[in-house]
């Protein structure tokens, strides 16, 4: 809206002066048919060149000075919001990679209090009656499944800064896991995808470990 009404503005002007120019050229000609081009005297002491060259010329550049100084002010507010939000989005992606690889590592914390859950369960001779461990393993998945949830949030949140395929991965490695469950299998809890759940995790944590504060952007992830 600010841009717009400067236009105008400058096109009021600039219409103004042009008009002012052709009136003042048109009596020029006619003082120079009676008076000499620098003569001044009491019949022709200013004659429409002069006030062409001593009034809207001069008046016309300071305008257009001052229009240039405003028109160099607006840029530089226009390029300082620009650098202002390229700071805004450099640091949200900052944190939400760094939000993610937090992530990733409770999600394994997690995961891997899961996985010890069955061996004790399964253990033969455990001491802690069973379905106290049954009602532990429930427990952890409901405290995972509610931090996936959290973690996608986090995702959704983000999506404007992550690059695209970082966030199918991501994505990805979510509802893997989501969809992963421990199962009973005759006397014992087997906890089966948790093995391959872990190597995404590491894989994705490993991508994630290439990003650089510095350039605020991912380097070329290699598998080993």
């Amino acid at each position: 809206m600010k841009n717009i009404f400067l236009s105008f503005v400058i096109i009021l002007f600039s219409t103004m002066i042009l008009a002012s120019l052709t009136i003042n050229y048109a009596e020029a000609r006619a003082d120079l048919e009676r008076c000499g081009f620098f003569e001044v005297n009491e019949n022709c002491d200013l004659s429409g060149l002069y006030h062409l060259i001593l009034g809207d010329v001069i008046i016309g550049g300071i305008l257009g000075a001052v229009f240039f100084v405003l028109t160099e002010r607006n840029n530089r507010a226009i390029q300082k919001i620009i650098a202002s939000e390229k700071s805004w989005s450099d640091a949200r992606r900052d944190f939400a990679v760094r939000n993610m690889k937090d992530a990733l590592n409770t999600i394994m914390f997690i995961s891997g209090r899961i996985k010890k859950l069955t061996e004790i369960y399964n253990k033969k001779g455990v001491t802690d009656p069973k379905e106290e461990i049954k009602e532990k393993i429930k427990d952890e998945e409901a405290v995972l499944q509610r931090f996936l949830q959290t973690a996608r949030n986090g995702l959704i949140y983000s999506s404007d800064v992550f690059d695209p395929v970082v966030m199918y991965q991501i994505e990805g490695m979510c509802t893997f896991i989501s969809q992963m469950s421990t199962v009973h299998e005759g006397e014992k809890i087997l906890f089966p995808k948790y093995n391959d759940a872990i190597l995404k995790i590491k894989i994705l944590y490993k991508q994630l470990q290439t990003y650089r504060n510095l350039t605020h952007s991912f380097e070329e992830y290699v598998e080993e």
